[in-house]
């Protein structure tokens, strides 16, 4: 007998069976499918963030003034705040031209 867990003197179908018990658990509990809802939820979200900053990273007019806002922060002629808004300012100003 081949021992796959020490601390529980376990072969491997012992830990298969362990393992089993416990999605038998958290599934009659209700956990299994409250935590598939989260992920569910969480990639929603996460999908949306990326095309989000797919979309403005993209874009070559933020891409320009992306680059003389880095300049002028970095040389201390403007907040990073102050930069960040004017970039986003003029990202969703364009945003609004696209939509008519």
């Amino acid at each position: 007998m081949t021992t796959y867990s020490g601390y529980y003197e376990l072969n491997i179908d012992g830990v298969w069976d362990m393992i089993d018990r416990y999605f038998d658990h958290v599934k009659a509990n209700g956990y299994f499918e409250q935590r598939r809802r989260q992920q569910e939820k969480y990639w929603m979200y996460e999908t949306i963030n990326e095309q989000l900053k797919a979309h403005f990273y993209s874009d070559p007019d933020v891409q320009h003034m992306l680059q003389v806002k880095q300049r002028m922060v970095l040389a201390s002629r403007q907040s990073s705040f102050a930069a960040a808004a004017d970039v986003l300012k003029h990202y969703y100003a364009n945003l609004d031209i696209n939509r008519q």
